[in-house]
């Protein structure tokens, strides 16, 4: 899982999306969101309890199954088009 994409900050995440205009870009950015939550709790889980580590270790495995999803999404050539006619 890998994207080569800046990390996006807290706070940052609407002013970013409202910039872009095209599916792709929202594509992109959503999957650096996804990147850069996982990557947070990756490093978050041996830092903390080991009590805590499973949830967070839960958390990781979900942002890692959006950028999944994310990057289907922007493989799939038929969602932009149905995307943009569902923003309509």
């Amino acid at each position: 899982m890998t994207t080569a994409t800046k990390p996006v900050h807290e706070g940052e995440g609407y002013r970013e999306l409202k910039e872009k205009t095209t599916i792709g870009e929202i594509l992109e950015t959503a999957t650096s969101f996804e990147q850069t939550a996982f990557n947070f709790y990756s490093a978050l889980k041996d830092k903390i309890s080991k009590s805590m580590r499973p949830f967070v270790q839960e958390l990781a495995d979900e942002e890692k199954r959006h950028w999944e999803l994310f990057q289907k999404l922007s493989q799939n050539p038929q969602v932009p088009a149905q995307l943009a006619e569902f923003i309509k």
